[in-house]
């Protein structure tokens, strides 16, 4: 059977013991320095995901582990205009062409894999997570299902910036249909 998450796998086998009690885990820095091959096709991707500072991006960009092939999964951690800890940090599919991201978070520099014993949503099969570390404690789960990932918050929520948090304010009067449509550019 094709190991569909060589990346999982590698990681599993390098960082983790396998217990009977236990489905595998490991708890992974994602703090490879990005290796020469992979630098183009990382580029380009961020010069689309990240156009205003593709530069930098790339320069502080790392890999989860340096064992990889086409068609696994991977991670990369931009680790540039981060925010507390958190940074860019990509779950993304590898071609021979280009890196083609899956979902994008902000998080810490940790992620745990772990083999679910369980499925999701009367999923057929097991499915993989990967716990995404955030601050105070929180936690992102992203959870590989039918070829999608599906991300569940837990741990305490904080906002983002407190610069965000405004007073309520009173909403302005409706603007009718067409009115908004011309503001949005719909209509000549």
């Amino acid at each position: 059977m094709r190991w569909r998450y060589g990346a999982f796998a590698t990681a599993i086998l390098s960082f983790a013991a396998i217990s009977a009690v236990h489905a595998a885990s490991a708890r992974v820095p994602i703090d490879t320095p990005l290796p020469a091959i992979l630098r183009e096709r990382v580029a380009s991707m961020l010069r689309v995901e990240r156009p205003g500072d593709a530069e930098a991006a790339l320069a502080n960009t790392k890999i989860l582990g340096d064992s990889w092939r086409e068609g696994d999964t991977i991670f990369l951690r931009v680790e540039d205009d981060c925010r507390e800890g958190l940074c860019m940090t990509m779950i993304a599919r590898l071609t021979s062409e280009a890196i083609i991201p899956e979902l994008v978070l902000n998080a810490g520099p940790n992620a745990s894999m772990y083999d679910s014993a369980s499925s999701l949503w009367k999923s057929d099969r097991p499915i993989w997570s990967v716990v995404f570390e955030g601050t105070d404690g929180s936690r992102l789960i992203a959870s590989s299902r039918k070829g999608r990932w599906v991300v569940e918050a837990n741990g305490s929520w904080q906002p983002p910036a407190a610069s965000v948090i405004e007073e309520p304010r009173e909403s302005p009067p409706p603007v009718p249909l067409e009115e908004f449509r011309r503001q949005l550019g719909l209509e000549p």
